[in-house]
This record gives structure tokens, sequence and C-alpha cells, in this order.
């Protein structure tokens, strides 16, 4: 098997870039797909297509999302930096503890302005969303040790060590560890 099909190509992350500023754009203006396919004449599941990254756009489709998104067509397309490898060694990271309460976090991943990494470990307890959990970036965590249960606005779920979850911040509600023993847990979050 060829290993290369593992990786994206520059064309399939261009892709993903784009679909990824349409969605971050239509979430920064508060409105929905439907609201935006109604705006541009492009069908729902198009755009659902595209913000996912799972299809193109043609120019004329970029250019009546840019209309509806009221945002430069220019400002849409991903530039050709984003597509360059950043490596950052293990010495040049310099992680920022901070503590809140019976909460600890470190940030792990201070290189980068599009994604934060933090290793969260958590205390025995019910905490609201954390105040650097940005409502319109997508959230993904993985349980390294102990359990935690997520409250989402119309749902829940409990997560144990080697679990993970993703969704935007906006859904996350509260943070519960029932357990004695402090959870620790990865959290990513991305533009």
């Amino acid at each position: 098997m060829n290993e290369a099909k593992n990786f994206f190509s520059t064309e399939e992350t261009l892709i993903v870039i784009l679909g990824e500023r349409i969605r971050k754009r239509r979430l920064d203006m508060g409105l929905s797909i439907e609201q935006i396919s109604s705006l541009s004449g492009i069908s729902r599941s198009m755009l659902g297509l595209i913000e996912s990254g799972k299809s193109s756009a043609s120019i004329l489709t970029l250019w009546k999302l840019s209309k509806a998104l009221r945002f430069p067509l220019n400002e849409l397309l991903p530039d050709s930096k984003e597509d360059r490898i950043t490596l950052t060694r293990k010495n040049d990271l310099k992680p920022n503890i901070q503590f809140s309460g019976k909460i600890q976090f470190k940030e792990i991943n201070n290189y980068h302005e599009q994604v934060d990494f933090f290793e969260v470990q958590i205390s025995h307890g019910k905490f609201n969303k954390f105040a650097w959990i940005k409502s319109q970036r997508k959230q993904n965590i993985i349980i390294k040790g102990g359990s935690v249960e997520l409250i989402f606005n119309h749902d829940s779920a409990i997560l144990e060590e080697g679990d993970s979850a993703s969704f935007f911040g906006r859904s996350l509600i509260e943070i519960r560890n029932e357990n004695t023993d402090p959870a620790v847990v990865y959290w990513i979050s991305f533009i």
C-alpha cells in the first residue's frame, strides 16, 4: 500500500482550508448554512460539502459565497504560506502553566496562532466552560487519564481514558469530574 495516500495533497489541504474559512466567516456572522444557502443561491448540501473540505468550489460558487458572506474573495482563498510545514522542537517549547481553582492547564503549543494545545488537569467537581475556550473554534479533546463528563446544549457524554471528542466550543456548557482523582485531558482548539 502506498503510504502517500495517508497524507493530504496540497490541493486537498487547500480545499480543507477554504472550507474552514467559509465556515468560520459564516459562524462569525451568526448565520446558519440555510441562511447562506438562501443568500448565495448555493444548495445547503453543496455548502456542507465545501465547508467540510469534501468538495472544491468553482470560481462562480466562491464569488457567490464572498457576496453572501460580505467578505472579499481573496480573503477566502488560502495563502500559500499556510501550506508550509512548521516544526517545533521539544526544547523550544516553554509551557505556560496556570491555575484556575481546581483546574490546572499547561499551554503546550505556543508557536502557532491558529491552534491552542493544552494539557488540562481537572480535579473533582463541576466547572463552567473554561474562559479560554472560544465559542466559534473547533475543540478536540483526548482523555489522557481519568474520566470526565461533558455537558452540551442538548446532550452529555462521559469520556474515559483513551476516549476523544470533537465539538464547537459554543455547544459545551459544563465539565464534570465525579471522581476523586484528577482527570488529565489533552485539549486542542483550532480555527
